[in-house]
């Protein structure tokens, strides 16, 4: 079995995803896709509430595949003839709740992230604007053509960027 795979429950291969098939017993398999998927974003937004986005690194490849495959599902499932063949009314509802549940957790993800960009910039806007104020002191000559005050002459600055926030 290849690393691919294992996203992919058995009726639903890789194969049936590129020919475009879509088929009735394929509608719980991407209503899991879409499950895990919402999990594994929900767990992003654990984890950047606790300040660790550095561990969300280690979600990315499992992310990546679940996306691409709840991609080629509904690519399939349009290719298909959309919803209306998908299959039984109560897979149906279930997609739907579970679709709008993954795009709620997709609101609140991109809100956390916007907000997080937002504080980053600031503060390193911040820190640039402090920076800047000490090193541009201005520097006055006297009438005999010296600095009146040596100790404002401008002295290089150095930056260090911690990047945990």
């Amino acid at each position: 079995m290849s690393d691919d795979r294992k996203f992919f429950p058995e009726q639903f291969s890789p194969e049936k995803v590129s020919r475009g098939q879509f088929s009735q017993g394929d509608l719980p398999s991407l209503i899991q896709v879409t499950r895990d998927l919402t999990a594994l974003i929900k767990k992003e937004i654990s984890l950047l509430n606790a300040r660790r986005p550095g561990d969300i690194a280690s979600l990315a490849e499992d992310k990546n595949r679940l996306a691409a495959t709840y991609h080629q599902q509904m690519t399939a499932l349009q290719q298909a003839g959309g919803l209306k063949t998908a299959g039984s009314a109560d897979h149906l509802r279930l997609l739907k709740k579970v679709t709008r549940e993954f795009q709620e957790v997709l609101e609140d993800h991109k809100r956390k992230l916007k907000a997080l960009k937002t504080i980053s910039e600031k503060m390193i806007k911040a820190v640039g604007d402090e920076i800047a104020r000490q090193a541009n002191k201005s520097q006055a000559y006297g009438a005999n053509a010296k600095l009146k005050d040596p100790q404002t002459a401008k002295t290089p600055t150095t930056l260090t960027l911690n990047e945990t926030i």
